[in-house]
């Protein structure tokens, strides 16, 4: 895939996730539930320690944010409105690049984004994340059952 097809991609994906927006935390709810969600949380965030860097890729509506402290301006927004001023959000593409210091983290969470993402594009996020992460840091991600039907799955069989 070029780096146009990444793009066309992303914008493709922004655009269902400005609509998707609206209904975010509604529509995962039927999906997931509360405590599967928890659960999935709490295991994210079991390295975290108090005065710890964290970045959350793929934040959504901030679920695993509210417990500390996308893809699109709306679900930033959704974010920004429920997380006031705890947090910074900064939206980029995941595909493209992170925009954050070497070494600037110490625990990297995802929840459900992995499978998003176009299989080319896999790679180059993991080797952003390895850039970002600080000695000793930890990446850890969840990516639903269903990623079998996704072609970034491949990336790991």
């Amino acid at each position: 895939m070029t780096q146009k097809s990444i793009e066309n991609y992303a914008a493709l994906k922004r655009s269902v996730y400005r609509e998707y927006s609206r209904s975010y935390d509604e529509d995962r709810d039927r999906f997931v539930s509360g405590a599967a969600l928890m659960e999935r949380i709490d295991w994210a965030l079991g390295l975290l320690q108090p005065g710890k860097n964290l970045l959350d890729l793929g934040c959504g509506s901030g679920q695993l944010l509210r417990q500390v402290a996308d893809r699109t301006p709306d679900m930033l927004r959704l974010a920004r409105l429920e997380l006031g001023g705890r947090v910074n959000l900064v939206e980029g593409n995941a595909a493209t690049g992170l925009p954050f210091r070497e070494k600037s983290f110490d625990v990297v969470t995802s929840l459900n984004l992995v499978q998003e993402l176009p299989t080319n594009a896999v790679t180059p996020l993991f080797d952003g994340v390895y850039r970002i992460l600080r000695p000793g840091g930890v990446f850890r991600a969840v990516i639903p059952c269903m990623a079998d039907k996704n072609p970034a799955a491949d990336m790991f069989r």
